[in-house]
């Protein structure tokens, strides 16, 4: 992935919050704590040349093994996802592009990639 700034985030990254897998108040923890990595790494601002959003979101159809979380445009399912598991794949992942494989269930195409 390019580190040049276009104008639009590097990553997107979705949690769970609305379906039968977890409590929605354990995504809603998880988003805290993503929403806090992203603002201490200086990566919420617009030209920040690393620039992620993260976003809760509805049910994203897994349904076990939740929380779940979709970083994109990678196409990386992670699942699982606590606190612990949250900040491993943020230093990997989101700073080293180096998805954590251990919590990974799917891997869609890029955006893009056909």
């Amino acid at each position: 992935m390019s580190d040049q700034n276009t104008g639009y985030p590097k990553r997107k990254i979705f949690i769970c919050s609305n379906g039968s897998c977890i409590d929605s108040s354990v995504s809603r923890d998880i988003y805290a704590q993503l929403t806090s990595l992203i603002q201490e790494h200086g990566l919420d601002s617009f030209d920040a040349p690393r620039q992620v959003k993260c976003a809760l979101s509805g049910c994203l159809d897994r349904c076990i093994n939740g929380p779940v979380m979709v970083v994109h445009p990678d196409g990386i399912w992670y699942e699982r996802v606590t606190p612990q598991v949250l900040a491993q794949i943020f230093n990997q992942h989101i700073l080293h592009d180096q998805p954590v494989e251990e919590y990974i269930f799917r891997k869609s195409k890029p955006a893009g990639d056909h």
